[in-house]
């Protein structure tokens, strides 16, 4: 199971048809660091937006996106430079 913080009814309508979005996951150990993972979670995507929680907010995460011809809808932490 893999909780998004939202109910998918409840998506803005700006992200198109709810039933047409796709979640994406990989299972890592609690001591591991999520981003390592990005390139795994986007391969052979293809989509024009990619939403990610905070902790996606990384150059490697931006880089990784850019890579497939999406944009990156991630909220910025309040420590990552603007």
């Amino acid at each position: 199971m893999c909780w998004v913080g939202c109910a998918w009814r409840d998506m803005h309508e700006r992200y198109g048809n709810r039933n047409l979005v796709y979640v994406r996951f990989i299972l890592t150990g609690g001591e591991r660091n999520d981003i390592t993972q990005i390139e795994g979670l986007l391969e052979g995507l293809r989509a024009g937006n990619v939403l990610a929680e905070k902790g996606y907010d990384g150059q490697r995460a931006m880089d990784a996106i850019a890579a497939v011809g999406a944009k990156p809808v991630v909220p910025r932490r309040t420590t990552t430079a603007k």
